[in-house]
């Protein structure tokens, strides 16, 4: 079941109105409170349920599309062996046309040594930079700062 953004619109509302009217910090009866007087949690749990069903279904999606990708590289590297037995660049058929091409240059380095220094770059070792700032260190130009909250959900 999905729910109206009025219905949503409505419900936070009632939650500010419901919140204005106490004063306290403590969390729990605030949220028992919100509960007893509004249909807020109610709708939220619906849509954690929509959420949580969201979730597994794509976690057996990642699953199906990983079992999916392995099994398309097995089978091209199968058709690329037969080709190569075959002694085939290129072969048609009704279905496709396929080939062998060359792969992608990469660099490889046999010698770090003798590269020239032009050729190396230096980064911030964050790891490092993190790991002394939360022991009280000091550090300019670098603090510890909070990204964005992050909304983690456990199903039971």
């Amino acid at each position: 079941m999905s729910l109206s953004p009025r219905r949503l619109m409505f419900d936070m509302a009632e939650v500010d109105r419901v919140l204005s009217e106490m004063d306290t910090d403590d969390a729990k009866l605030l949220l028992d409170t919100v509960e007893g007087q509004t249909q807020a949690l109610e709708d939220f749990d619906v849509l954690l349920s929509a959420l949580v069903q969201d979730m597994a279904y794509v976690e057996s999606l990642a699953k199906r599309q990983e079992r999916l990708d392995k099994r398309v590289q097995k089978l091209r590297e199968v058709l690329s062996r037969m080709m190569e037995k075959m002694h085939q660049r290129s072969i048609e058929r009704d279905q496709a046309t396929v080939s062998l091409a060359d792969g992608p240059q990469s660099v490889h380095i046999s010698d770090q040594a003798a590269v020239p220094d032009g050729f190396w770059r230096r980064a911030i070792d964050k790891r490092l930079v993190g790991e002394l700032l939360k022991k009280g260190q000091d550090i300019p130009g670098a603090s510890l700062t909070n990204g964005p909250p992050v909304l983690r959900v456990y199903r039971a």
